[in-house]
């Protein structure tokens, strides 16, 4: 018997966690048990810019100056700047209205590259908490407020129900392809990405995060679903 053959279990008896580890397959050391949020990579410059049904917009810069857009259906703006306090406090808010059918779109960008992270097209929004049932041409104030770390968004007025589908379509290519937060880009994450991503819901804020039937490309990193009901959707694992 070789003498690298009577070490092993010795080393196996004094660091048993790393010799279980390196004998589990690879689905059993991603810790398959969500939610696990996407977090945005680490990139100093990371900005968001919104698109399209916005009636109050902003682009905004992790750390730095705010730039806040006004625009219509056109997409057309005007660019003012101040001083941003943390990304989490500003929001996209535009009108959906009862018969019509509005889309606004969400990208970042970082290191001057533009790229989509969020589409929503609210369709006949029916429902509204402390309104009831809205009335054809009737409206109500949609507000999307982003996460300044996570690859998610809190939709209000949070229990508004639609009488159809909306839809809904978050990018994760934001994350660089770091899925687990560990720093690496390896088969862990592409593990991940192929078996275990998919889109995570909560109907309240105090709720418990469920996975939500979703619709995966890899080719686009995206993630599309069907929304009839808000409040929180999240990129998740």
């Amino acid at each position: 018997m070789s003498l690298r053959r009577l070490l092993l279990p010795l080393a196996c008896l004094l660091i048993p966690a790393s010799c279980s580890d390196f004998s589990l397959p690879l689905a059993a050391r991603v810790q398959p048990t969500g939610p696990h949020f996407l977090r945005w990579a680490p990139t100093a410059d990371l900005q968001f810019e919104v698109i399209g049904a916005a009636e109050v917009g902003a682009a905004f810069k992790r750390g730095g100056p705010l730039v806040s857009l006004v625009g219509g259906e056109s997409g057309a703006a005007s660019a003012s700047t101040g001083l941003a306090p943390a990304l989490d406090a500003y929001a996209v808010t535009f009108w959906a209205v009862e018969g019509r059918e509005r889309t606004v779109q969400i990208n970042y960008i970082s290191g001057g590259v533009k790229a989509p992270f969020l589409s929503f097209t609210a369709r006949e929004p029916d429902w509204v908490p402390g309104r009831g049932d809205l009335q054809s041409g009737d409206s109500v104030l949609i507000t999307i407020r982003l996460d300044s770390l996570t690859v998610g968004a809190h939709f209000e007025p949070e229990g508004l129900k639609f009488d159809k589908a909306s839809t809904l379509k978050i990018w994760y290519g934001g994350v660089s392809g770091d899925l687990n937060g560990d720093g690496l880009v390896n088969n862990y994450d592409t593990y991940i990405e192929s078996n275990l991503l998919g889109m995570w819901y909560r109907g309240t804020s105090t709720s418990a995060w469920q996975q939500y039937n979703a619709t995966k490309s890899l080719a686009e990193k995206s993630i599309t679903t069907t929304v009839w009901h808000f409040s929180d959707y999240a990129v998740s694992w």
